[in-house]
């Protein structure tokens, strides 16, 4: 599998990559082509460390945004990424009043498979934005006290992770719930 790793000043970029199978290639959210969205398997948007709010700088972001709604290969945002998706198709992004980091309990709000039953899991965390609404077209699946924390575009393979799957792998659920998502996408 080949899988473009977008790198939006992520300092959990190598633990990223350290999840990932087979060909990865990084690159950095500045430096997208059109090709882009049709070149790869699989499409991983990372998180961001001290990066500006996606409110605001849309322009600035547009060849990832772009690539979000014209990408013919799978998607899976981890937090910023998760951002980016949720902005791409309309949603709205708002600052929490406190930057929150550590683990999280998160719930189930629409069941999927991806859950293997469960109805609530912990994950890690570190990020200051929450999405608050989504439009029609990306459903909610997973909710905390902060807000949404995973999303799921209804037609297309795109998958958002406010929380990272990346970090801290052996205190929660997040690598499980990443994993079970390729699985859904791959069947391996």
């Amino acid at each position: 599998m080949r899988t473009l790793l977008i790198d939006n000043h992520s300092k959990l970029l190598s633990e990223v990559e350290k999840i990932l199978d087979g060909e990865i290639v990084v690159k950095e959210w500045d430096a997208l082509s059109p090709e882009d969205a049709t070149s790869f398997d699989l499409i991983i948007i990372s998180g961001a460390t001290a990066f500006f709010p996606i409110n605001g700088n849309e322009k600035r972001l547009f060849s990832e945004i772009d690539l979000v709604r014209h990408a013919t290969a799978p998607i899976i945002g981890i937090c910023y990424g998760c951002q980016i998706i949720a902005r791409a198709f309309g949603g709205t992004v708002e600052k929490m009043e406190l930057r929150h980091e550590g683990l999280t309990k998160i719930r189930v709000v629409l069941p999927d498979p991806i859950f293997e039953g469960r109805k609530e899991f912990t994950v890690f965390e570190s990020h200051r934005f929450v999405i608050r609404d989504l439009p029609p077209i990306v459903a909610p699946l997973a909710e905390s006290r902060h807000g949404i924390e995973m999303i799921k575009h209804k037609t297309l393979p795109i998958f958002g992770l406010q929380f990272h799957p990346e970090h801290e792998v052996n205190k929660n659920d997040g690598l499980i719930i990443f994993k079970n998502i390729l699985k859904s996408l791959y069947g391996h």
